[in-house]
């Protein structure tokens, strides 16, 4: 069975669940003209859909045009769909667990292990400290929702549960999976953060650019060099806009301030999981950059963005969930010293859809894609 879901917002997003298995996500920008192609890349056709449910769609449902067809679609309420994607993504799924949706007052919901809400649910909570009088160490916590992510809450609430889960891809993008997956059921799905679409390997060159193969050994050692910062487009993008590490701005120490100003947003850490510990407290398994770890001392005048910085998000990267980054991370602490590098999610334009975009983009020198490097001309690397 195929399940498409959607949001319908000024940046609507688009994800297919099939069988049990979420096997695409995507933007369509203003409305459906990009399903019908996001759907041929997995061999299907908009006639192939069994299911369409729309994240806040109107009650009851209705329809939509798409690629010339008429389709009609159950509605979900964004908050269902939010509770849906939480729990059926969460290693608690198939389990009694408990869903905190905090995307204004924050309501606790209680699922059983047949994926149906229990009594008592979505129970309005005025402030952290009311929620957490409502958890203990016998509860698995799964939470959705821009509120349930602030690193002061998750902190607070990751030393009261059992065990703590945030999914990857908050807001838009999670309820378009949420509404696919509250339209067959509270049930598990499979899934991978890496579902968005490949890059694409430019044509041609623009004006004053050059290509160089280049592995990613030797990326890590232009860096150690003092090249960067540069544009990494790795593999598939992050499922929703959470860029990990596969569209990014990466940067040694040296380049953090300059990697932030090209992106206009804050730097966060790339680091070898195994050296995590040394770098930051507490240093636990972040592979998903959700939680703020503070800068160890004798380490802050090293990794520090900016003098001021003591705590920081932090992405740790192993080689069986991110082959390219381990190996970059690797080599670089090789010739540095360092098991870090400072990362800023590319912007768009600059990642969404590939190399060429990166390059038009204009503000990085160097764009790495696919073994390839590309450098404008002036550029050290």
């Amino acid at each position: 069975m195929i399940t498409v879901g959607l949001t319908l917002t000024r940046r609507g997003r688009f994800a297919v669940v099939e069988d049990g298995t979420v096997t695409a996500e995507a933007a369509i920008g203003d409305g459906p003209d990009r399903i019908p192609a996001s759907l041929t890349d997995l061999g299907h056709t908009v006639e192939d859909v069994d299911r369409w449910a729309v994240a806040d769609g109107p009650a009851g449902g209705g329809t939509l045009t798409v690629a010339g067809t008429t389709i009609r679609y159950a509605s979900h309420p964004r908050d269902a769909a939010l509770v849906a994607l939480a729990y059926a993504t969460s290693p608690f799924a198939g389990r009694d667990a408990a869903v905190l949706l905090w995307d204004g007052p924050a309501r606790l919901h209680r699922i059983d292990a047949a994926g149906r809400h229990r009594p008592g649910d979505a129970v309005a909570l005025p402030d952290l400290p009311a929620l957490l009088a409502t958890l203990s160490d016998a509860d698995d916590l799964c939470c959705a929702g821009e509120r349930a992510a602030e690193p002061e809450v998750t902190a607070a609430l990751r030393a009261v549960v059992r065990e703590l889960w945030i999914p990857p891809f908050p807001g838009d993008s999670g309820a378009a999976v949420g509404a696919a997956i509250a339209e067959t059921g509270l049930r598990a799905v499979r899934w991978s953060a890496r579902l968005g679409p490949e890059p694409v390997r430019p044509t041609h060159l623009p004006a004053g650019w050059a290509v160089s193969p280049c592995r990613p050994e030797e990326l890590a050692r232009a860096l150690s060099r003092g090249a960067g910062p540069v544009v990494v487009l790795d593999g598939r993008a992050a499922l929703g806009r959470g860029a990990l590490g596969t569209r990014g701005i990466l940067a040694t120490t040296t380049h953090a301030g300059a990697a932030a100003r090209l992106a206009d947003r804050p730097t966060d850490l790339l680091c070898l999981a195994e050296h995590a510990a040394d770098v930051v407290d507490p240093g636990f398994p972040d592979p998903y950059r959700q939680h703020r770890h503070r800068i160890r001392p004798l380490w802050t005048d090293r990794v520090a963005a900016r003098p001021r910085d003591t705590t920081v998000r932090v992405q740790t990267v192993d080689a069986a969930s991110s082959p390219t980054l381990a190996t970059i991370l690797r080599e670089y602490r090789a010739w540095s010293g360092l098991p870090v590098l400072h990362h800023v999610p590319a912007p768009d334009p600059a990642a969404d859809t590939g190399a060429a975009a990166a390059m038009r983009w204009g503000r990085a020198g160097l764009v790495w894609a696919d073994g390839l490097l590309y450098r404008r001309k002036g550029t050290d690397a």
